[in-house]
């Protein structure tokens, strides 16, 4: 997240304290928590491990989980109280956002609560892996891990309807003082987040190679797993051999596929490479160098978190249709007014053709190099970096999952990247991840087949979440709810 949404997050907090491989199985006796009994009859299960297809099941679900799964001829409905008939439903796990923002600094709780957790719901996002988790420092607040915490609490209870927090991370580390960090203040940092049971470090682009060996070395010994950007002054391949769990963001790869990638890296300023040097990335662009790198991050087990939303925004950052998605009906005024003054920054860097060309092309190549690490066999998991420019709260797992077709994954495996292989990342597949009996009741009802467009993942006639069932009428019930939320800051 940019320091511009940082700042429109920080004028909202103004504005609002003015304003105010399945096959019929037999049922789990396991129970959970909470959760009423209901049967849900005539469905279409897609099994998203392999792709194949239950007709015409069933799926019985009891306190929060999936006791049983059975042709529906097979039942006698006599036995069951309450009977959802879904009318060839296509069913898939939940979907996740693996690189979310929920927190940031100075961000009023209710825009979390009541605006971004709503939109998240409704679009059937039933989980997140949050990347700004914690405040360095106090005045970075309200929010902070305590808060996060809590609400991951009343989350999993069922006194707060929001995506079950999966995932929380450190506040990024980024070297912001030219002294850097010392190894004792990296010791010490990490042994905090030991006790904090923080479950990601998350790293940034200012952190110097040094301080990034440092900060690997000692979460390994506390067995916490280490994700973001990479330094600047590192490759990829130096930061996934010594320790990098998950890589976020595609540009990465053209910063290190291309003749002049260690002249980039020694002198580069930021991660916003000027106009040349986006083209040269692009025309200049070595394959076998990325495949080097992909077999590096599969010896590594370093998976791969694109977020090609963030480059879409720059590609497509002069296009009047793209600046006024009719989805801006739920974007508070000054949050949408900070996404156009950011498309406005981006347009000034080069408004000539050769500029905006600069940006869709490295884009577009973004999307390539995406396609070329899956058939490589990089693991893939779908995020969004939600809080950024243009990035629909909710709506972005979508747009991200068309990303993905886009970048030649068929959408079966855009939707693994979403759910079973998510899962897989956070070791949490024998709960979540597949519409398996025992698993948490965490699904999606679809209206037509998503393996024959991606696009059909938007078409949703229910979510069922936490084992409660959110129907149609619900699901639009949350949407409301941020639009009155906008409504009152506005």
């Amino acid at each position: 997240m940019n320091f511009i949404k940082i700042v429109a997050f920080t004028m909202l907090s103004i504005q609002i304290g003015l304003a105010q491989n399945i096959d019929a199985q037999k049922p789990d006796n396991s129970m959970s928590e909470f959760g009423p009994t209901f049967l849900i009859q005539n469905v279409n299960i897609i099994n998203v491990k392999n792709g194949q297809m239950l007709s015409d099941h069933s799926i019985l679900v009891s306190d929060g989980k999936i006791k049983s799964i059975l042709p529906t001829k097979e039942l006698d409905i006599i036995n069951f109280s309450e009977i959802i008939d879904a009318q060839g439903s296509f069913v898939i796990p939940g979907l996740w956002d693996m690189h979310a923002h929920l927190r940031a600094n100075n961000l009023p709780p209710e825009i979390i609560t009541d605006w971004m957790m709503p939109l998240l719901i409704a679009n059937g996002v039933t989980g997140v892996r949050e990347m700004t988790s914690s405040c360095e420092t106090d005045d970075q607040g309200p929010v902070c891990l305590e808060q996060m915490r809590e609400w991951q609490k009343e989350i999993d209870m069922g006194a707060l309807d929001g995506p079950r927090f999966l995932s929380l991370s450190s506040f990024q580390l980024n070297s912001p003082r030219e002294s850097d960090y010392t190894k004792k203040e990296i010791k010490q940092m990490v042994e905090t987040f030991d006790e904090q049971n923080i479950d990601l470090i998350k790293v940034y682009t200012g952190l110097s190679p040094k301080a990034y060996n440092w900060v690997t070395q000692e979460a390994k010994k506390h067995n916490i797993p280490v994700g973001g950007h990479i330094p600047l002054r590192m490759t990829i391949s130096e930061a996934s051999t010594k320790g990098l769990r998950s890589l976020e963001h595609a540009r990465d790869f053209l910063f290190d596929c291309f003749p002049d990638s260690k002249s980039f890296r020694k002198s580069a300023k930021s991660q916003d490479p000027p106009i040349d040097v986006m083209h040269d990335m692009v025309d200049q662009f070595e394959e076998k160098k990325c495949q080097k790198i992909f077999q590096v991050m599969i010896k590594n087990k370093t998976w791969y978190v694109p977020t090609h939303l963030t480059r879409r925004m720059e590609a497509f950052a002069h296009n009047f249709e793209f600046r006024n998605d009719n989805r801006n009906q739920y974007i508070p005024k000054m949050l949408l007014d900070s996404w156009k003054n950011d498309a406005d920054r981006v347009v000034a860097i080069d408004s000539t053709k050769y500029g905006r060309d600069a940006f869709m092309r490295f884009y577009r190549k973004g999307l390539g190099i995406t396609g070329e690490a899956h058939d490589a066999g990089v693991r893939i998991i779908v995020g969004t970096d939600g809080g950024d420019s243009f990035v629909y709260p909710g709506f972005g797992v979508h747009d991200e999952l068309k990303e993905l077709v886009k970048a030649g994954l068929t959408p079966l495996e855009a939707i693994q990247a979403a759910t079973i292989h998510s899962a897989e990342f956070l070791n949490l597949q024998k709960s979540f991840g597949s519409i398996e009996v025992g698993k948490k009741a965490d699904f999606i009802l679809l209206k037509h087949n998503p393996l024959v467009n991606i696009e059909n993942t938007q078409i949703m006639k229910a979510v069922i979440y936490r084992g409660e069932y959110f129907n149609s009428d619900k699901l639009n019930s949350l949407l409301d709810k941020a639009k009155y939320f906008k409504s009152k800051i506005d």
